[in-house]
């Protein structure tokens, strides 16, 4: 990595750790700390674009430069780099930014986030689904919806079972895929989580999900 590249991956990690550390008495804003990266990026538009062009050996003499639009495929991919590194950053290096975000993650309910109905409305549900399994109907939504049921009520082992039934029969099925990393992440089996968010990341390009599978790295470090 050369130079000025090592020095903006600093200036982003500082910018967004700093941003963290002086929230902490408040409400951390979370889109708003890691927002400043945005700027940092705009403000920073000319030497990337130049270090875009260094890093991939694009000849510019091919395309006119004005036209940017070849570069965009570029552009993103380098972009994308850096706010990897830079969640990764934070995660590891940024104690209030971790501390921030592993509170976060033990105190929210992702069952109620992921399943929001009763339990009595889940257990009218379950045999309805159960008889269309049974009636060779079982499609991979089928056993993903099922497999909630049972998570709602507690019945973890049953529903990863369901689980990875629906991803026998469509390993892209992105709900089963959540269900699991979730799932696992609530059971402590942090290796297992971390597994299921890199392959959501690798089927949806959600951001998001870069944290929760630093995160998992992070917990699987301090639980050795």
């Amino acid at each position: 990595m050369n130079l000025y590249s090592q020095n903006l991956d600093d200036t982003l990690f500082n910018e967004s750790c700093n941003c963290f550390t002086n929230n902490l008495t408040g409400q951390v804003n979370l889109e708003l700390c890691l927002g400043t990266s945005s700027s940092i990026f705009q403000d920073n538009e000319i030497e990337i674009f130049a270090q875009i062009i260094e890093d991939y050996n694009i000849d510019t003499t091919l395309t006119s430069i004005t036209d940017l639009q070849f570069l965009d495929e570029f552009i993103d991919e380098w972009v994308i780099g850096k706010l990897k590194n830079l969640t990764e950053r934070l995660i590891f290096e940024c104690t209030s930014f971790y501390e921030y975000i592993d509170s976060v993650v033990d105190n929210t309910d992702y069952i109620k986030e992921l399943v929001p109905m009763d339990s009595a409305m889940a257990i009218k549900r379950i045999p309805v689904f159960t008889e269309l399994i049974d009636n060779d109907l079982g499609y991979t939504q089928t056993f993903t919806q099922r497999g909630s049921l049972f998570l709602l009520l507690g019945e973890t082992e049953k529903a990863i079972s369901d689980f990875n039934k629906a991803l026998e029969l469509d390993s892209t099925n992105t709900s089963a895929i959540s269900f699991l990393g979730f799932t696992h992440l609530m059971e402590k089996n942090y290796s297992e989580a971390e597994i299921y968010f890199d392959a959501l990341y690798d089927l949806t390009g959600e951001m998001g999900l870069l944290m929760f599978r630093s995160l998992m790295i992070r917990r699987q470090l301090d639980t050795k």
